[in-house]
């Protein structure tokens, strides 16, 4: 009887989880369109920056509530491990919340950088996007091949940051503007990549009890 009950109260933390996942990836869809120039960059960064504080509002509910659960029913083997998961996650969303935050200040502050070379940005925010995605849609699934998925992507990421530094190094970027908005946008992406990471490592460790070890 304990242990069904526990089970009710890890469903509904696991709801709240799925719900504040939403908004984080709310708040990185504002950031594509801001970027895309198909948002006001003022309004979009109001936005997330609203969302990023209701990620951190949800997370404090989270982590009272799974505290409560652990003092009042004293979990073991996967249940402990799905609530501390739960944890890590609900926090990983909080700065997935923030470095979306952080984005759309480099974009506001900026102003126009449409006379840059965007493309390598670009197309790290789609495959950024495309592990923040998988890797709340794996939570929700506990489906842990598509986690491994989104961990094997994040190699992707990194190496466009990579590349990018080592072009702005070697001379191959003229514009100083467009060198360090684009080497911020990329570094922020880089770590929203991490932090999808992270999440997708939850998944596999609430069903396997193993941990992958990568660094956030």
């Amino acid at each position: 009887m304990t242990a069904s009950l526990l089970r009710q109260e890890i469903k509904k933390l696991l709801c709240r989880l799925y719900s504040a996942s939403e908004l984080a990836l709310e708040a990185a869809n504002h950031c594509l369109a801001s970027f895309a120039g198909k948002e006001d960059p003022k309004s979009s960064m109001d936005e997330v920056k609203h969302l990023s504080r209701e990620l951190i509002k949800r997370h404090e509910e989270i982590r009272r509530e799974a505290i409560a659960l652990i003092a009042r029913f004293q979990p073991m083997a996967s249940d402990l491990r799905t609530i501390a998961s739960i944890l890590e996650v609900s926090y990983g969303l909080v700065r997935l919340g923030r470095y979306s935050e952080d984005i759309s200040e480099v974009i506001e502050s900026f102003g126009s950088i449409e006379s840059c070379a965007l493309g390598i940005a670009l197309r790290t925010w789609e495959i950024t996007k495309e592990m923040v995605s998988l890797a709340l849609k794996a939570m929700e699934d506990m489906d842990v091949d598509m986690a491994k998925r989104v961990i094997e992507m994040d190699d992707l990421v990194d190496r466009s940051y990579d590349n990018y530094v080592k072009r702005v190094v070697g001379g191959g970027e003229k514009s100083p503007l467009c060198a360090v908005a684009i080497t911020l946008i990329l570094r922020y992406l880089e770590r929203m990549a991490d932090h999808a990471v992270m999440i997708a490592e939850g998944v596999v460790y609430i069903r396997t009890g193993k941990y992958c070890g990568h660094p956030a």
